[in-house]
């Protein structure tokens, strides 16, 4: 392909007209929603894994996640990424993190069959050790960490899940406010170099 002076490119004797895009960055973006339950959406850079939701049911004061099209307690997850019981009582309090404490056993290997590829399976047979291997590839980026979640996480790691989580409760008590997905610092905006190189990729 190459660009004309009218600004379009040519493929194949046809012109083709690029608009410029406007991407989220890769980030974790938490909000209320009009139902009440509380959400975060984790982008994640492209290339290093797939996103999903955490939620917290304002009733319950439980925490989940959405991996693809199941729905998993946010517990078993943040044991296998190694955060204690005390570590969650010091950041969620006794009330909320004992609400947590009935999902520990829960059976994780339903949910992991649905949501890691037949490679990781095959290396990891034990669910908590393929989270592990999962969530050590998958990246954010640490200025919208910083921005959102006050320390620039760049992994999906225990402690960037644990204060992910307490965002949400800290919004539910009024303590934090939400984050604007739709504002210019949480987004990127790419143009025709970045398709072709992106398509090459």
């Amino acid at each position: 392909p190459y660009i004309t002076d009218r600004g379009t490119w040519i493929h194949n004797g046809n012109d083709y007209l690029f608009s410029n895009q406007a991407r989220l960055r890769p980030g974790i973006y938490a909000r209320k929603k009009d139902n009440g339950e509380l959400e975060s959406h984790v982008n994640l850079l492209p290339g290093t894994g797939r996103g999903f939701r955490m939620f917290m049911e304002p009733e319950t004061g439980r925490f989940r996640f959405q991996l693809g099209q199941g729905f998993i307690p946010a517990y078993p997850v943040l044991s296998a990424l190694g955060v204690s019981d005390s570590q969650m009582k010091e950041a969620w309090g006794d009330a909320i993190a004992s609400a947590n404490f009935t999902d520990r056993d829960f059976n994780l290997d339903r949910v992991y069959a649905k949501f890691a590829d037949t490679k990781t399976r095959t290396q990891h047979p034990d669910p908590r050790a393929g989270i592990r291997s999962i969530f050590s590839m998958a990246e954010v980026d640490p200025e919208v960490s910083e921005r959102n979640l006050g320390k620039p996480y760049k992994k999906l790691d225990g402690p960037s899940m644990l204060r992910a989580l307490q965002k949400l409760l800290h919004i539910q008590q009024g303590k934090e406010e939400a984050d604007d997905r739709d504002s210019q610092a949480n987004q990127v905006t790419l143009g025709p170099e970045d398709f072709f190189a992106e398509r090459i990729r």
